[in-house]
């Protein structure tokens, strides 16, 4: 993105937002190389960043008739960089098997009528789509599930009987 960004504006004529834009990103290069996994989340800051400063200079270059070669070709391959990054993650997620979770949906759902599961990872809550399948409930302790927790505390500090039973019916 960011030789696109280059290629585009033609050096010279870069904007200064553009130019921010893109040091920011390349500050987190050294970083991502460091980690050396290459994990795309590891990897979405310079990317983000590329493609704002792709976009930024894209509405302030000039015309098309009055861009050179190298600045169409630059706004072309940027333009197509960006459908591809946005159709990679749609295309993934659309067309991804989902012989495993099927399979372990079906395990759970034959052994217990509505399973409880309680996770040990800080993001993996409320929101998991294994537990949203089996129609279960999910018990965590971590911030991530802040509405569980602090549900759980309205509900043991609740004097009145009542109002106690209706918060255990909407958290479970």
């Amino acid at each position: 993105m960011a030789a696109t960004t280059l290629a585009m504006a033609r050096p010279d004529r870069i904007h200064r937002d553009a130019k921010i834009l893109l040091l920011a990103g390349t500050a987190y290069v050294p970083a991502f190389l460091m980690m050396g996994k290459g994990w795309t989340y590891q990897a979405l800051p310079f990317l983000t960043f590329g493609a704002l400063a792709f976009l930024l200079q894209f509405v302030r270059r000039p015309p098309w008739r009055d861009l050179t070669i190298l600045a169409r070709t630059g706004t072309a391959l940027g333009l197509l960089l960006l459908i591809l990054i946005a159709l990679q993650g749609q295309v993934s997620a659309l067309l991804q098997p989902r012989g495993d979770l099927d399979a372990a949906t079906a395990a759970i759902a034959i052994a217990v009528d509505r399973p409880t599961v309680m996770s040990i990872g800080s993001r993996l809550q409320v929101g998991n789509p294994l537990v949203r399948a089996v129609g279960g409930r999910l018990v965590g302790r971590h911030p991530s599930a802040w509405m569980v927790r602090d549900s759980g505390l309205l509900i043991e500090a609740g004097r009145d009987p009542v109002t106690r039973t209706e918060l255990q019916a909407l958290r479970d």
